[in-house]
């Protein structure tokens, strides 16, 4: 016998209809990355990079990540980064954390994963930043080509 070949431009759900993708389908992304380098030197948070997303359903889910890319300063060996929720006013990941490294000179560049899971909740956008504190001495985020980015993807609940 012989099989049939079904071609596919798109795939839509009728008007006033969600389209229905499965479980952890990815269902958007949205990435930020800083276009300038940014020197932190304060004990409370700064934001570095945010970004807006708007939940397609409120049983969805956003993973946040940041690859994080940064130049330190003179004697610094730690700084404090988080994701914070700027809409609710709340921390998603991070906060009293630490990022710490022993490199025992200075103008080293640093790479660091950082990732966060929330539910989305409802379908309100809200805004997601991620922040960093350098209570201790001054380090660049994003130094020169080294650009960090923020890349939120919003996957089926």
């Amino acid at each position: 016998y012989s099989m049939s070949t079904l071609t596919v431009k798109a795939i839509a759900a009728p008007v006033g209809y969600d389209l229905q993708m499965p479980a952890g389908s990815i269902v958007d992304v949205t990435t930020v990355q800083m276009s300038a380098s940014a020197v932190i030197s304060t004990s409370t948070f700064s934001d570095v990079m945010s970004a807006t997303v708007t939940p397609k359903n409120a049983s969805n889910k956003f993973i946040i990540q940041v690859v994080l890319r940064w130049q330190e300063g003179t004697n610094v060996h730690h700084f404090k980064a988080q994701i914070y929720d700027k809409t609710n006013s709340s921390v998603v990941n991070g906060g009293g954390s630490y990022v710490q490294y022993n490199s025992g000179s200075t103008n080293v560049i640093g790479v660091w994963p950082f990732t966060a899971i929330t539910n989305a909740t409802n379908t309100t956008a809200r805004e997601y930043a991620f922040q960093v504190a350098a209570p201790h001495d001054p380090v660049t985020m994003s130094h020169n080509d080294y650009l960090s980015t923020l890349i939120i993807t919003e996957v089926q609940g």
